[in-house]
């Protein structure tokens, strides 16, 4: 949590086009960084492509892809249990415990749905 009691997740804002299209921007930078890395430690020796190297870009595009979906769905996630923790501290009894807490008021959610 930070300073106002808000959840502390990275929000990712783009688009799920723009993230299909940065996870394999993302897997190039990596591609060449390990391609520069090869460089330099065997020098002039020829790297030839391999299926592995196109295997791994399609993993590491996914992967980044994946991450960056996780991220959306947890922050929404904490955005809205912060929210019904909030809704508790309102509504109950500072004296009690935390899961007493959460009893009496789950006590008072099923009290509400059967006299309706």
């Amino acid at each position: 949590m930070n300073e106002s009691n808000e959840p502390v997740i990275p929000k990712v804002t783009a688009s799920t086009e723009t993230l299909m299209q940065q996870g394999p921007m993302t897997a190039l930078d990596y591609l060449y960084t390990v391609l520069r890395s090869l460089e330099d430690r065997f020098g002039d020796k020829p790297i030839s492509p391999h299926i592995a190297t196109g295997a791994a870009l399609t993993a590491a595009a996914a992967t980044d892809f994946a991450t960056a979906q996780m991220l959306i769905v947890g922050w929404h996630i904490a955005t809205d249990l912060h929210r019904v923790a909030e809704a508790l501290d309102r509504i109950t009894d500072h004296n009690k415990s935390p899961l007493s807490r959460i009893a009496d008021a789950l006590e008072r959610l099923a009290n509400q749905e059967s006299a309706e």
